[in-house]
């Protein structure tokens, strides 16, 4: 009998281990499916946050046209970017449904910086130009990154919109890009600084926190732009002084044409 005990003790430690084992596998399943409806609720107020963001310069636009209609070239400036603004918005839709998918989201898109950049400063020029701020640079041709356009365009349009919010009156924006690595990994590094009144470091600290905002907002802007750039494997991070200006780089992994 003596020997049977130390069998029937692992036994039922086995049968222990097993049954705590399919615990955590249960309560594993339920957290990454919790994970997963509060990402999908993350993305949704992105895409409603998106849709704010491009509808407001196109309402501006389509306003200054309809008060002058015989100005055709104001006309088909506002037309274009109705236009440009509709596309993406609808690349958008299809990029939230992509990662709601089960399989997960598809991230062998590509964009062109330049490109983004364009259509970015495109539709902030009018807002810059009412502050008499400067958007200077841009980035030469062939820089390609692996991230939907869309959104690389959100990227670059809550970044810069920030940056005119903290510019003063008659500052300027600089935006640079240029190539970089990590080990063997090509990257595109992306710069914009601007000359505003600087972040204090306690709101930088949290500045990438989803609901938090210094200003009143949603709060959602930094932390989607933050889990757009790392979806694709690359980083982003802020750097600012008090009354010297900020600082915001993202690195993403470069791709071919």
């Amino acid at each position: 009998m003596s020997d049977q005990v130390p069998t029937i003790a692992s036994d039922s430690l086995l049968a222990e281990i097993d049954r705590l084992a399919n615990e955590v596998r249960a309560l594993s399943t339920e957290v990454e499916a919790q994970e997963r409806r509060a990402s999908l609720g993350i993305l949704a107020q992105w895409l409603a946050h998106e849709v704010a963001n491009r509808l407001t310069p196109i309402a501006g636009f389509a306003s200054l046209a309809l008060r002058s209609p015989q100005d055709h070239e104001l006309g088909t400036k506002a037309l274009t970017h109705v236009k440009l603004g509709c596309e993406r918005l609808a690349e958008l839709a299809q990029l939230l449904l992509s990662l709601a998918d089960e399989q997960g989201p598809t991230l062998s898109h590509t964009a062109d910086v330049a490109t983004a950049w364009q259509a970015v400063s495109g539709l902030l020029e009018r807002d810059a130009g009412a502050k008499g701020i400067e958007i200077r640079g841009g980035a030469p041709a062939g820089q390609w990154v692996a991230m939907a356009p869309s959104a690389l365009e959100h990227v670059l349009l809550n970044l810069t919109a920030n940056a005119l919010k903290a510019t003063p009156a008659g500052g300027s924006i600089q935006f640079a890009v240029e190539r970089c690595s990590t080990g063997n990994t090509p990257l595109v590094e992306i710069r914009l600084s601007d000359t505003g009144t600087g972040i204090p470091h306690a709101v930088l600290d949290r500045a990438f926190e989803s609901g938090y905002s210094n200003t009143g907002g949603s709060g959602l802007g930094l932390a989607l732009v933050k889990r757009l750039v790392e979806a694709t494997g690359g980083g982003v991070a802020i750097h600012s002084s008090l009354g010297a200006g900020t600082t915001a780089i993202v690195r993403l992994p470069a791709k071919a044409a």
